[in-house]
C-alpha cells in the first residue's frame, strides 16, 4: 500500500470518529405570543403544566430522524407516541388565545432558552377543530409570509431571550379556530447537505421544536377573554451567551450537562473554537 494510500485511509478514520463524537445539543424554546397550548399556563390560564414546554422536540433527534424517518407530531409529540398537544390531549383546551384581523402584520414572541442558531418557521391551518382536525398537509399549505416577504426567520446569533418576529396574517382569511404551528429547526450540528452531498455544520437532519397556538382571525379582529391571573414575561431582548476561556485549555460540562456523556466531548471540540457557553461548559479536568 502506498504512503498516499495509507494517509488517506487514516485520514478517514480520524474524521470518522470525531463525526462520532459530537453531539446533537438541542436549542431550547416555546411560543409566548400567541401562547402555545403547553405554555398557556404561565401566562396565567388554568390550563395542565407542562414543565418541559421548551422542548417538544419530536421525542429528540435520534427519535424523530434514526426511528420515525423525520416524521414529528405536529405540535412537537413524537410521532410515535402519546400526541398530549394535538386534539384530544391534556394541553388542547380548545382556549382560543388571540384574535386577528386578516390581513394584518402582527408580532410573534419566541422564547430561545438554548440556542443553537437555524431558523423558524410559522404555518396556519384554517380547519375547525374538533371538527376536522388539524394535518401537518393542511398546515404545509399554509405556511406564514413574515413581514419582509421570506418565510423564515434566521436565528443569526448565539443570543438567548425573546425574539420578536413580524408575521404577515394572509388576506382574505378567516377562521374561528385556526391552528398556528411554530417550528425551530436547529442548526449548530454536523450534517450532509442531500442536494450537494457536502458536508456542513447545520446541513442535512437538525433538532427541531415545534409547538401550535389556536387563535381567531376575523375581518374586524378583536380581543380574548384573558386569564385574570398572569405571569409576567420579560421583553427584554435577547441577551449575548456568556462564553469562558479556561487557560489550561482543558473544558468539561458543567453540573447540569455532567450526566450527558456527549457533553464533555462537545466542550472540549467547541470551546476552543470561540464559541464555549457557561450554561454548558466549564473549566476542569477532564
Amino acid at each position: 500500500m502506498s504512503a498516499n494510500a495509507s494517509f488517506c485511509g487514516w485520514l478517514i478514520a480520524v474524521v470518522v470518529c470525531l463525526c462520532g463524537v459530537v453531539p446533537y445539543v438541542a436549542g431550547h424554546g416555546r411560543i409566548l405570543d400567541p401562547p402555545g397550548r403547553s405554555t398557556m399556563w404561565r401566562q396565567g390560564w388554568n390550563t395542565p403544566p407542562n414543565y418541559d414546554d421548551n422542548q417538544l422536540f419530536c421525542g429528540g433527534f435520534d427519535r424523530q430522524w434514526n426511528t420515525n424517518g423525520g416524521r414529528c407530531g405536529i405540535c412537537g409529540d413524537p410521532y410515535d407516541g402519546a400526541r398530549d398537544n394535538e386534539w384530544g390531549g391534556p394541553y388542547a383546551t380548545g382556549i382560543v388565545v388571540r384574535h386577528y384581523r386578516a390581513g394584518d402584520i402582527v408580532t410573534f414572541v419566541v422564547e430561545v432558552t438554548a440556542n443553537h442558531l437555524g431558523w423558524f418557521e410559522f404555518r396556519l391551518c384554517t380547519q375547525d377543530e374538533p371538527l376536522t382536525p388539524a394535518t401537518q398537509t393542511c398546515l404545509d399549505n399554509g405556511l406564514m409570509t413574515l413581514a419582509d416577504g421570506t418565510t423564515r426567520f434566521m436565528v443569526t446569533s448565539w443570543a438567548v431571550g425573546l425574539y420578536n418576529i413580524s408575521v404577515q396574517l394572509p388576506a382574505g382569511v378567516t377562521c374561528d379556530k385556526c391552528l398556528v404551528q411554530w417550528k425551530y429547526h436547529a442548526g449548530n450540528s454536523w450534517g450532509v447537505d442531500e442536494a450537494t452531498g457536502e458536508g456542513c455544520v447545520g446541513c442535512g437532519p437538525q433538532e427541531e421544536f415545534y409547538a401550535c397556538a389556536d387563535v381567531k382571525i376575523s375581518d374586524q379582529g378583536g380581543t380574548v377573554s384573558m386569564p385574570t391571573t398572569t405571569t409576567t414575561t420579560s421583553t427584554a431582548a435577547p441577551t449575548p451567551v456568556t462564553n469562558i476561556v479556561c487557560p489550561d485549555g482543558t473544558y468539561v460540562a458543567t453540573d447540569t450537562y455532567a450526566a450527558d456523556p456527549n457533553m464533555t466531548p462537545w466542550c472540549q471540540n467547541t470551546c476552543p473554537t470561540g464559541y464555549c457557553p457557561s450554561s454548558h461548559c466549564q473549566c476542569g479536568t477532564a
